[in-house]
């Protein structure tokens, strides 16, 4: 019991350091790339589900190389459903998709 204050202090520490890390985290581009999708397409959008797979810094360009699952149905037209990798910057807003880069 003599040590909960500074085990407590410790766990405290370690887990605000790790919500700021530099990089994105999968929820902003999850919530970005949903909004991108929305705004992308004329008619409305059925989205079911997208998921960050995985990031890392990108080299030689500002911003952050990430794998992005999509799986979609636009009012006109058929479901999409596949994997992409975008480069991401930070913006005012957020992390926004800047380039498709496969």
């Amino acid at each position: 019991m003599k040590h909960l204050p500074k085990i407590i202090l410790f766990l405290a520490v370690f887990i605000s350091l790790s919500a700021c890390s530099e990089g994105p985290s999968f929820s902003s581009i999850e919530k970005e790339f949903t909004a991108s999708i929305q705004r992308t397409n004329k008619w409305p959008v059925d989205i079911n589900e997208v998921k960050v797979l995985g990031c890392e810094k990108a080299t030689g360009k500002p911003g952050y190389i990430c794998d992005v699952f999509v799986d979609y149905k636009p009012l006109m037209g058929p479901r999409v459903s596949n994997t992409n990798t975008f480069r991401f910057i930070s913006v005012q807003e957020g992390w926004m998709p800047t380039e498709k880069i496969k």
